[in-house]
């Protein structure tokens, strides 16, 4: 049975620096990770969750608590998410990318590549390690593709599901990287096409949601393959309208992004809901997505970001109670192994100790035809003793053979499949240029009819006829007609 366990929280405060002259409404406890807040200046309030960092918080120290043991999970073969929550401009895009200028403002997002590679080259089980990245946003309810230079289709990129990849986004652009700097020349790429804009909370403000994914396939000493996925994720900011003033397309866009997140809390809400046997999944881009995320093969991680401002009293609020119904949800992870990969292993392993059994059978067969030998008794017995134990090495023999032939088909198969599909491809390139050598062919028989035609209209004619004859002696050469007949040569006098 699959061990089940909960999503791990924390919660992070940011200065109120762009608030003054405002009290603070909040005790936090980072030792015992609660959060206390008085309501109405009566009752107060207290929030459990897995981590508690305060406004003196580091990056380092963020990543360390929170994000470094999933990353190395990663490694192991499982699925992990890391994604930030909270309202515009509580801090969500700074703990996922930080300052890159910087060493100390590194955020989650490369300081997790820099350990993925760190663990990934210290294996030794390791043998061969493939890692693809691609980076998307999800913009009112669009897919777009941030490494795709030129702008994609009208209605964005489409999601499909099969039992083999699970939830994916068609034609998505999945690129090579090979070391912790390639996905930040990545990152950096894709950023750059973000949407963002400004509001009055925030001068660069996120309106998209962006999900930065790396598939991370690993073959083992062992034979066994692993294939995992890291998503790493920066949402929009939910939205008070009337304090960041959007008019225009930025009410349009902070109304799509709070239905987003709307989709987001209704999920969890099911989620938790005990017999409830639908979950709304398909009711966003988001959520169905990163439906393996929410309850699913994953080992999940929220950081919910926040204000210690009374003025944001709300906004904070609203984001420690979906914070505390997001701890409740359970997921199922596990170790995503190739099962076609592992069971041929296993085929093999058993014939392997099949041989090995025949082989020591025959070890005390020949021990026993010694002994017999020695003893000279019953010749008939011996022979037909002799003739089993040859028979039984050529099946030996035969067994080996052909498992070495399977093998070996299996690669010719894949050679012939390869050569196949490059044929096809040149065949159809030959065919279209012979067709369009054959449409110029057409193109130019038809100019020469309509020349060869009307030349037989001015022959026909008389008139006409005179007329080039008296041409031709004024201008004294000798001219050449054609007719449908013969070809008749006019001489001037």
């Amino acid at each position: 049975m699959q061990k089940t366990e909960n999503i791990t929280v924390a919660i992070r405060f940011r200065p109120c620096e762009q608030y003054k002259d405002t009290e603070s409404y909040i005790h936090l406890d980072t030792e015992q990770n609660f959060v206390e807040i008085r309501e109405n200046d009566k009752e107060i309030q207290r929030f459990c969750f897995d981590h508690v960092f305060n406004s003196s918080s580091t990056q380092e120290n963020v990543f360390t608590k929170v994000a470094k043991n999933a990353i190395e999970c990663v490694c192991q073969g499982y699925n992990a998410t890391i994604f930030a929550y909270g309202s515009t401009s509580s801090g969500k895009t700074y703990t996922m990318f930080g300052n890159e200028n910087t060493e100390i403002n590194k955020g989650i997002i490369p300081r997790s590549c820099d350990i993925l590679f760190q663990n990934i080259n210290k294996s030794e089980e390791v043998i061969e390690t493939n890692i693809k990245c691609s980076f998307l946003e999800i913009y009112r309810e669009q897919i777009r593709d941030l490494l795709d230079n030129h702008k994609n289709e009208v209605g964005g990129l489409k999601l499909r599901k099969n039992n083999e990849k699970g939830v994916y986004v068609q034609g998505l652009i999945e690129k090579y990287v090979y070391n912790s700097q390639d996905i930040l020349n990545t990152i950096k790429e894709g950023v750059s096409q973000r949407t963002t804009s400004s509001t009055a909370l925030n001068s660069v403000s996120s309106r998209s949601h962006a999900v930065l994914t790396l598939i991370v396939s690993q073959k083992m000493s062992t034979g066994i393959e692993t294939i995992s996925k890291l998503h790493l994720i920066d949402l929009a900011g939910s939205e008070n309208v009337n304090k960041s003033e959007v008019q225009g397309i930025g009410l349009s866009e902070a109304q799509t992004i709070n239905k987003s997140l709307s989709c987001l809390g209704n999920v969890i809400n099911s989620l938790l809901e005990k017999e409830r046997e639908h979950i709304p999944y398909r009711e966003s881009k988001l959520t169905y997505l990163l439906q393996d995320s929410l309850g699913g093969n994953s080992k999940t991680i929220l950081i919910a970001t926040a204000s210690l401002s009374s003025l944001c009293y709300s906004e904070t609020m609203s984001t420690l109670k979906f914070a505390k119904r997001a701890k409740q949800i359970k997921n199922l992870p596990k170790i995503n192994k190739n099962e076609s990969v592992s069971n041929l292993l296993q085929t093999i392993d058993i014939l392997k100790k099949r041989i090995s059994d025949l082989e020591t059978k025959c070890n005390d067969s020949q021990i026993i035809l010694q002994a017999v030998e020695n003893t000279k008794n019953d010749t008939k017995q011996l022979v037909l003793f002799k003739t089993k134990c040859e028979r039984l090495e050529k099946k030996i023999t035969l067994m080996e053979d052909e498992n070495k032939k399977t093998i070996q088909r299996n690669e010719e198969a894949k050679d012939i499949f390869k050569c196949q599909r490059e044929l096809a491809k040149k065949t159809s390139k030959d065919l279209y240029k012979e067709r369009l050598r054959n449409y110029t062919i057409v193109s130019e028989l038809e100019q020469l009819k309509s020349f060869y035609n009307s030349m037989q209209e001015y022959v026909s004619n008389p008139e006409i006829l005179q007329l080039i004859i008296n041409r031709t002696k004024i201008n004294k050469f000798t001219p050449i007609i054609e007719t449908s007949d013969s070809i008749d040569e006019i001489e001037s006098p």
